[in-house]
């Protein structure tokens, strides 16, 4: 691959930890390579699994797989900037962040400096993007557990 060294390294995965088949089966996204349909995993799951990889194998604490977590989290941003998504579409989307950031790999993926929250957009904040009541009674409670 240009610019990558040689060799390049490609992981085949039977599963991914953290993640259940059918999540990946049902969520994956539509995106075209080379004028060919490919199906990838959807981007939210992607965050949860390169934290959960972090969490559960020692040998992902590396600069490497820090980094990768890292850009987890500004793709699962970026992607909920740019889906065009419904209002519910979009509380889903940081209703399941939240949630994931509440939880233990979330938690251990602060030693890093990765915080699960920051996958979710400061566009969320700007008026009738979210319900005033989302703002004022579930966000302080998502903000609350996720600590």
């Amino acid at each position: 691959m240009t610019g990558y060294p040689e060799p390049v390294t490609i992981d085949y995965l039977a599963s991914i930890i953290g993640i259940e088949s059918k999540d990946i089966e049902k969520t994956a996204i539509l995106a075209e390579f080379q004028g060919k349909p490919l199906r990838v995993l959807h981007p939210l799951l992607l965050l949860q699994a390169k934290i959960w990889n972090l969490y559960r194998l020692e040998e992902k604490r590396t600069p490497e797989g820090i980094e990768q977590a890292r850009l987890a989290i500004e793709i699962a941003s970026a992607f909920i900037k740019s889906a065009n998504m419904s209002q519910r579409d979009l509380l889903n989307a940081v209703e399941t962040i939240a949630k994931f950031a509440a939880t233990s790999p979330a938690r251990f993926a602060k030693r890093y400096g990765l915080d699960c929250m920051n996958a979710i957009p400061d566009m969320i904040f700007k008026k009738g993007v979210l319900p005033a009541a989302f703002h004022e009674k579930r966000w302080p409670q998502l903000v609350a557990a996720a600590k």
